[in-house]
């Protein structure tokens, strides 16, 4: 928790937004990669820190052979900047700290590590990894709210050239069904007379694994619809007057206030990673998949309604419930 307060925004005053990135370091030699969303994504991010990983494997020391740097190129290299402002800009800048120091402190982070079983062990049960950790946390909101919301979670369109991302929408007709009989002990498809089976619960397992890789794969060759709507509305609101009425449906309103936001990076190289909640009720749900465990670092603002370390609490449970169904036993 404390390494990612430190990472995401630390004192407010070291992030260089106009850099592609930020390499912080701490004093205990904890280092993180810190950036802004607009210029790119993960992938690239990620690529970045698998080869600075894999150099510090391979090349874990400063060869003897390695003369160096002579203080003259250290003093041409470095040098400092002084920074002349008016009062105006004197006045941004107090008003810009104080903003954030207001919304820092509200923020709430919590992780949680779960090594029951992990990408090993669901793939071993051809359920997709993925998939269950979304279908977790539909579940996991479900036991906290009683109710379904917008989720987002990202995925690369990097196969094509200048591809960012589309997104996948994991809240489901499959994990609305899955989500109420493991919380509620009833299968509304099937009427909802009595208490679904190991093998009913396993079966919609498996439909929303499947589901899950359909839209996954769709989003990744460009087959979603988030993305073509964006730019619509872009395009609509580039020419002025009111926007067409689809934009100004609730349906659409609601379906992007992504109360869950997602997304994870799969590295050896990478621990955790995180960011904050996108809507003020919001959680933001950085996530890991990894051979023998997953794991969720979780947001979420003090004043957004949210318990953050409930959350990750009845995610716990979900997650215990999906790993007993797929080793045949009953849920407790």
């Amino acid at each position: 928790v404390r390494l990612s307060h430190l990472m995401l925004h630390g004192v407010g005053g070291d992030r260089w937004f106009d850099k592609s990135l930020s390499l912080i370091v701490a004093a205990d030699g904890e280092a993180a990669v810190h950036f802004e969303h607009s210029w790119g994504d993960g992938v690239a991010v990620l690529r970045f820190i698998n080869e600075i990983y894999k150099d510090s494997l391979k090349r874990p020391a400063v060869s003897p052979d390695d003369a160096p740097p002579s203080s003259d190129v250290e003093q041409s290299s470095v040098r400092r900047l002084d920074f002349r402002l008016d009062d105006a800009t004197k006045a941004a800048v107090d008003a810009a700290r104080r903003q954030f120091h207001r919304t820092v402190s509200g923020l709430v982070i919590h992780a949680m590590e779960f090594d029951k079983y992990g990408k090993n062990f669901l793939k071993k049960q051809n359920i997709s990894p993925d998939a269950v950790m979304q279908l977790a946390f539909q579940m996991a909101f479900f036991r906290e709210h009683g109710h379904e919301v917008a989720t987002y979670e990202s995925c690369s369109t990097a196969a094509f050239r200048h591809g960012r991302t589309e997104t996948v929408r994991p809240a489901t007709s499959a994990t609305r069904r899955c989500t109420r009989a493991f919380v509620l002990g009833r299968d509304e498809a099937g009427g909802g007379a009595s208490p679904p089976g190991v093998a009913e619960l396993r079966a919609m397992l498996d439909e929303c694994s499947r589901y899950h890789g359909k839209l996954t794969r769709e989003a990744a060759m460009g087959q979603g619809f988030d993305r073509h709507l964006f730019a619509l509305r872009k395009l609509a609101s580039a020419r002025g007057g009111s926007l067409p009425e689809l934009y100004r449906d609730e349906a659409y309103t609601r379906i992007n206030h992504n109360v869950l936001s997602t997304s994870t990076l799969a590295s050896d190289a990478v621990r955790l990673g995180g960011f904050a909640p996108v809507v003020p009720d919001g959680f933001g749900l950085g996530y890991g998949i990894h051979a023998h465990s997953m794991g969720c670092n979780a947001s979420g603002y003090a004043g957004g309604g949210r318990d953050v370390a409930h959350f990750l609490k009845t995610l716990r449970v979900s997650l215990e419930q999906i790993g007993a169904v797929l080793e045949g036993r009953p849920i407790a």
